[in-house]
């Protein structure tokens, strides 16, 4: 609770000298947020290591396991490509988010081979 209160103050004094006095508008706010979130975890990670708490953090009590590993990697990498191809197709979203009904019904049953009557909408 301590850390989370430091990590809270640090950034409500630092927000608004970096968003007003640096100028810095989000981008202060977003560094005043970081500061703090890494005030809290120190905090934290100093005091588990001194043994203040029933828990306790040692390099020792860390394993890297396979299969967590490799689920992990496999996971990020297909999300960082998927974010390479898209990104040369700044329309992509744009298509599903902003396209008229008329035109998704259409295209999907051009895509698909089915008539208009395929589709069960109700309006």
């Amino acid at each position: 609770m301590m850390g989370q209160l430091i990590g809270n103050l640090l950034n409500v004094v630092l927000g608004p000298i970096m968003i007003l006095v640096f100028d810095w508008g989000i981008a202060g706010a977003a560094v005043a947020t970081v500061i703090g979130n890494l005030f809290g975890a120190v905090y934290y990670i100093l005091y588990f290591h001194r043994g203040n708490s029933v828990l306790s953090i040692h390099l020792k009590d860390f394993a890297v396991k396979d299969r967590i590993c490799s689920g992990v990697l496999a996971i990020g990498i297909i999300g960082r490509r998927a974010d390479l191809i898209l990104r040369g197709r700044p329309n992509t979203c744009n298509i599903f988010i902003t396209a008229p009904l008329e035109y998704c019904i259409r295209r999907v049953s051009l895509r698909d081979g089915l008539t208009e009557q395929d589709f069960c909408l109700t309006e």
